[in-house]
């Protein structure tokens, strides 16, 4: 046979059979970055696998597979994509970034940070990196250098409502009520139906002690989210009760699931202090979490104290509060302003 019609044969079979011809690295990476692009993670994966198994140097195989596995939950799985990526450029911006991302997501705070700083020294136009090196510390209670990186991300990210929203909750914990408030308002002018928004003026509102302001927030909150702002309904609840604004309904419109479950429970007379705090345990609740709980516990039993006319107890209540939680708590500010009265 010759040549010519043997190469001819041996394509014909390949045809008959649907064998198709393997790919090279960079194929298999353009198709799975193409598919991560279009958030098929999943499917993204096997091609970007497959070119790093021919290629296990290959920088866009690495930090895309990384990007998809960060995507789908593979948080320390992505890392290593990162880590490799970051061996064979140090300087990638993105990558940078994106490892602070995981690490974030695995609540490795102080580590995400130093991702996140990183990624801006190499990229200072980088507004996501700003913002959630802003969220963490705000989650390690740096409310004040989480201000200055939304003030930082507000001129990179101008119509961000969320960036406005988040520097409001940085300045509330701050105590910088009037700062928090313009926030807030400009959150609302870039995102009106922002629930969250409502519900922190309104917590501001009680904390310096304007009820008629806070439920009037805290109604539009709830209006716009009926359903999953829980302590939206406690406090609202709360506040229709002092002003005698308490409809038929309103037991049906408190949280029934849950820690909220119990807080309306309170709320309602139905558990006392020492069944409230044994169903702790019961939540899982870290060491980490305790002196939150505690301080909503006290505190939701000094609001009960309130509405059945018992302003003395209810201020032994707001005061045990204190000694738990922090000013980022919007229980903590309320039950200080309360504990004066």
């Amino acid at each position: 046979m010759a040549k010519n019609e043997f190469q001819k044969g041996i394509l014909s079979l390949i045809i008959l059979v649907g064998v198709a011809p393997a790919q090279d690295a960079a194929s298999l990476v353009r198709d799975g970055t193409a598919k991560a692009k279009r958030n098929e993670f999943r499917v993204a994966i096997a091609p970007l696998s497959e070119a790093l198994s021919m290629e296990p140097k290959n920088f866009e195989a690495l930090r895309w597979r990384g990007h998809c596995r960060n995507a789908l939950g593979m948080h320390e799985k992505a890392i290593e994509d990162y880590n490799a990526a970051l061996r064979i450029d140090p300087k990638s911006a993105w990558v940078w970034y994106a490892r602070g991302m995981a690490r974030h997501h695995l609540g490795q705070t102080k580590h995400a940070i130093e991702d996140y700083t990183k990624s801006i020294e190499l990229n200072p136009s980088n507004h996501k990196a700003v913002e959630w090196r802003g969220f963490n510390r705000s989650l390690r209670g740096d409310y004040l250098g989480a201000y200055l990186d939304f003030t930082r991300a507000m001129k990179l990210d101008p119509e961000n409502s969320w960036v406005f929203h988040a520097r409001g909750r940085a300045a509330t914990s701050l105590l910088a009520f009037d700062k928090a408030k313009d926030d807030f308002e400009s959150a609302l002018l870039l995102n009106a139906k922002s629930a969250e928004s409502h519900a922190q003026l309104g917590f501001i509102y009680v904390a310096e002690g304007d009820k008629k302001k806070a439920l009037a927030s805290l109604e539009r909150a709830f209006d716009l989210d009926p359903k999953r702002l829980d302590y939206v309904r406690l406090w609202r609840y709360w506040l229709r009760g002092t002003l005698g604004k308490l409809g038929e309904n309103a037991r049906d419109e408190l949280p029934r699931a849950k820690w909220a479950g119990n807080l309306a429970k309170i709320l309602l007379g139905e558990l006392t202090r020492a069944q409230l705090l044994g169903r702790l345990s019961g939540y899982n609740v870290t060491p980490e979490e305790l002196p939150v709980r505690r301080c909503e516990a006290e505190f939701y039993l000094g609001l009960r104290s309130l509405l059945v006319n018992k302003p003395n107890r209810a201020r032994e209540f707001f005061k045990e509060a204190l000694t738990f939680g922090n000013a980022s708590q919007p229980e903590w500010r309320a039950a200080h302003r309360l504990s004066r009265r």
